[in-house]
């Protein structure tokens, strides 16, 4: 498709800028690409420090004066607020499409300006993500596949603890039953006794025989027995769950049916505003404990695992086993696919959301990886803009 009155703009550099330009040369629209390399004034000099005046004779050099629209796409808001404020003090009236991180920075630009356009990446890709996660699984889904809290190791020495008391009570009962000929409640009384006593020598029996002392012993030192194992069991619970959380505030969560969200970046942080706006229970994995995001998602009362998600003890920390879906976001193709491939060793039957920068490579991995969602922030953005520019073009004069 032509347009029918000049070119397409793309200012700006980054895996967006060339994504769009793909995009544009594919729907055989007329694009003039212009980097962010090409405004700064000097080599030393960064962009957003390079004149007006320059990047003013610049615009006009490479025909801001015929194009339809200007989209201005660098990955940085810096360098976007410079080029926005160059494209307006030449054209007001070419529509102008501008992507932000932060979108108050501009925000007052879009009432001023009929023309201007803002659009956050972050904020586009992240419902992709979240409209994912109800089309992975139903309830009676999570009842077959998800993992229960039995099947964590601690919880199962707890049900073993508990049934091994069980046991030493019911058979001290029974035992005492059969030779004291005595009732059920008297019987429990006897062993209660028994094992409670500080000098094991107020159970009133009246068979005396070698059996019932022998009884009386195994009663006895079993419990001794019970008590350390159960305060040593409680003792490293603590100890360890106190020095996990000394340690970068590491802990193990006991979660079920929750969704991990790895990487606290601003695709992340986008993520998981929307999952708290859609009431999912989350738990974010962050590398880096001074994560300027940190503050607000703890102020939320949401769960954190500070510590590096490629590794598996990690996930196995954040609950994978029991987690109905995990979304990686994190501003690494390789370090996504470790997360999810990891992942899916430790639970086979995880949902798996990956953030992938080239969208052909997450197409491929999606199919022979077995991974259940692949997004590009780039591709996702690069497709709304040509699609409002579209608009522009097929409406145009």
């Amino acid at each position: 498709m032509s347009l029918q009155r000049g070119p397409v703009m793309v200012l700006g550099s980054g895996r967006l800028a060339n994504r769009l330009v793909k995009i544009f040369k594919e729907k055989s629209i007329d694009v003039v690409e212009v980097s962010s390399k090409e405004f700064k004034e000097k080599e030393e000099t960064v962009v957003e420090e390079s004149s007006m005046d320059y990047a003013r004779e610049l615009l006009i050099k490479k025909g801001i004066a015929s194009a339809l629209s200007v989209c201005i796409v660098d990955g940085e808001d810096a360098v976007n607020i410079y080029l926005l404020m160059a494209t307006l003090s030449v054209r007001e009236d070419v529509p102008i499409y501008a992507t932000f991180f932060n979108e108050g920075l501009v925000s007052g630009l879009v009432s001023k300006y009929s023309t201007v356009h803002i659009l956050n990446p972050a904020n586009i890709v992240s419902k992709l993500f979240v409209w994912a996660i109800p089309a992975l699984m139903s309830k009676d889904e999570e009842v077959k596949t998800l993992k229960t809290y039995e099947d964590n190791p601690r919880d199962n020495l707890i049900f073993w603890l508990l049934a091994g008391f069980i046991w030493l009570m019911l058979s001290g009962t029974l035992f005492f039953r059969m030779t004291e000929s005595t009732s059920w409640l008297r019987s429990i009384y006897l062993v209660v006794t028994v094992i409670t006593s500080v000098n094991f020598n107020d159970a009133e029996l009246t068979n005396h025989n070698r059996i019932v002392e022998i009884m009386k012993m195994g009663l006895m030192l079993s419990t001794y027995a019970y008590v350390i194992v159960v305060l040593g069991f409680i003792l490293d619970y603590i100890v360890r769950r106190r020095i996990d959380t000394m340690t970068l505030g590491r802990r193990r969560y006991n979660k079920r049916g929750h969704v991990i969200v790895c990487g606290l970046g601003r695709v992340g942080y986008a993520i998981v505003q929307d999952l708290v706006i859609k009431g999912e229970d989350i738990l974010i994995i962050e590398s880096n404990k001074d994560n300027r995001y940190l503050s607000a998602v703890r102020a939320q009362k949401l769960s954190v695992l500070i510590g590096d998600a490629t590794l598996s003890h990690y996930l196995i920390d954040a609950g994978i086993g029991s987690a109905k879906a995990l979304i990686s976001a994190v501003d690494s193709d390789l370090a996504n696919l470790e997360i999810g491939q990891n992942s899916r060793s430790e639970n086979g039957n995880i949902r798996l959301i990956l953030r992938i920068s080239d969208q052909s490579t997450a197409e491929e991995m999606k199919k022979r990886l077995n991974i259940n969602y692949v997004f590009s922030k780039s591709y996702t953005t690069a497709t709304t803009i040509c699609e409002k520019v579209l608009n522009i073009a097929t409406s145009a004069p």
